[in-house]
């Protein structure tokens, strides 16, 4: 919303910031596999909600902001978000057939509202889904929170309450 008025210091200022404060350390570890502190070092690869906030968060901020790094910066970019897609398969396993997810309606509302955005990502800037789009439990997640989710409560599992999930 903002691009097109910023200058092109402030947009490359936005830029390194997001490499250093993030992009940096999400790549280092596609690579190295190192251990780089917090939660960083196990929250790609895990089989829950983490995997798909991170690699979808990774993923989509590598696609949006390589145009605006230099080349060595932009080129990883390009090189990790290949592992974003890979690694997220692992968290994507737990996905019932039926489009149930096994932390709950609202831990499933968080985790494929930060990864849909990477496939919106992806597909606006590749030009390419991965499939993701034609993967039937994935189709069918919306219909699993819906289901779950009455006028007044939601029927919440795994660690969550009976709250009403902010779906937005």
């Amino acid at each position: 919303w903002t691009y097109d008025y910023l200058t092109a210091e402030q947009i490359r200022t936005i830029a390194d910031t997001v490499w250093s404060k993030s992009l940096q350390y999400a790549y280092n570890l596609s690579k190295t596999g190192k251990n780089l502190g917090g939660m960083l070092n196990w929250s790609a690869t895990c089989n829950h909600n983490w995997n798909l906030v991170c690699n979808g968060g990774f993923g989509t901020a590598a696609l949006g902001f390589m145009n605006d790094l230099d080349n060595e910066k932009a080129t990883k970019c390009a090189v990790m978000i290949p592992q974003q897609i890979n690694d997220s398969q692992i968290a994507l396993s737990e996905l019932h057939q039926n489009g149930s997810w096994p932390e709950s309606v609202d831990y499933s509302q968080y985790s494929f509202l930060h990864f849909t955005k990477f496939i919106a990502a992806l597909v606006e800037t590749v030009g390419d889904d991965y499939k993701y789009l034609d993967y039937a439990p994935l189709k069918k997640n919306a219909k699993f929170n819906m289901y779950l989710t009455g006028a007044k409560m939601c029927f919440n599992f795994h660690d969550c309450g009976p709250n009403f999930p902010n779906m937005l």
